[in-house]
């Protein structure tokens, strides 16, 4: 029998390629307890993608033996955070959810009320986690970029934090997640010659033996410093945290990306993000629990 004699807020970051859930410990301050993850095929069908969401939360709620009391979700966009609808569509993810009242679907699954579950863009609640944990951010303006499917950017600023959004805006030829994002990447490996590797972890590892991929991972490196360069007048940004799948490799690319900064009198602090689940699920309790984001 689950017995809730407690609050019981289940926090939950979906990716482009993953979801994490745990439920926020009330006891032990910044923890959670009942940490579960899933990778996702985020280009499956609706059902196939429901069902390993569900699964993550399922697991959660098992190991903890509690009912939630209210749900915090960190989710890419587009999405309608107010009312729960996915919008996403021709991003390399997602794409079967459109007009999908995810909401709602929770509500049902759970046996909740709508008014205690709450959306908030992804790359915000990393935003707020990572200042959380990292010391002496909290007075800086920061930029946060997540480098996975997608991009995602947002500012903190004086206790607040916003969403960006600019993986949609022009960027070279084209928008900005056409270059900094898995299939950017993965199109640098192929215009570079590359054939024998399919993700960008394998890319990485093969820098050593490959020239493609060495070619890859500068030309990344590059167009990163380009990004940063567009906007970081506009933002006045002192400091940039880097996360997100890509990030994992950033040992690969971020010399690059620097010293093209240098050169070009960009005076700006970045820092790798803290990889952990807790770090995570730390954003998207304190972004939307202490009403963070603008």
């Amino acid at each position: 029998m689950i017995i809730n004699k407690k609050e019981h807020i289940l926090c939950v970051e979906i990716g482009g390629s993953h979801i994490l859930s745990g439920v926020y410990d009330p006891v032990i301050n910044n923890s959670f307890t009942g940490i579960s993850r899933r990778s996702v095929k985020s280009l499956g069908k609706k059902e196939e993608i429901l069902d390993t969401w569900f699964s993550c939360i399922d697991e959660t709620l098992h190991k903890v033996n509690a009912i939630p009391t209210g749900v915090y979700i960190g989710m890419p966009g587009p999405f309608d955070y107010e009312n729960g609808i996915s919008y996403i569509k021709n991003l390399g993810k997602y794409d079967d959810l459109y007009g999908t009242n995810v909401k709602k679907l929770i509500a049902k699954r759970y046996m909740l009320s709508q008014n205690v579950i709450f959306f908030e863009n992804d790359a915000t609640c990393f935003l707020v986690g990572q200042v959380e944990l990292i010391d002496g951010l909290k007075e800086n303006k920061v930029v946060g970029l997540t480098l996975g499917t997608g991009l995602g950017a947002c500012l903190y600023e004086n206790g607040r934090c916003k969403d960006l959004d600019l993986g949609k805006e022009p960027f070279m030829k084209g928008i900005t997640e056409d270059y900094l994002s898995t299939r950017g990447f993965m199109r640098l490996y192929k215009q570079a010659g590359g054939e024998r590797k399919s993700t960008v972890k394998e890319v990485m590892e093969d820098q050593q033996y490959c020239t493609f991929a060495r070619d890859t991972i500068a030309q990344f490196g590059t167009y990163l410093a380009d990004f940063i360069c567009q906007y970081y007048g506009t933002y006045q940004m002192g400091s940039l945290i880097i996360g997100g799948g890509i990030a994992n490799g950033a040992s690969t690319f971020l010399d690059i990306t620097k010293q093209q900064l240098y050169t070009r009198n960009i005076d700006i602090s970045i820092y790798l993000a803290i990889d952990s689940a807790e770090a995570t699920l730390l954003g998207v309790w304190h972004a939307m629990r202490e009403n963070l984001v603008c």
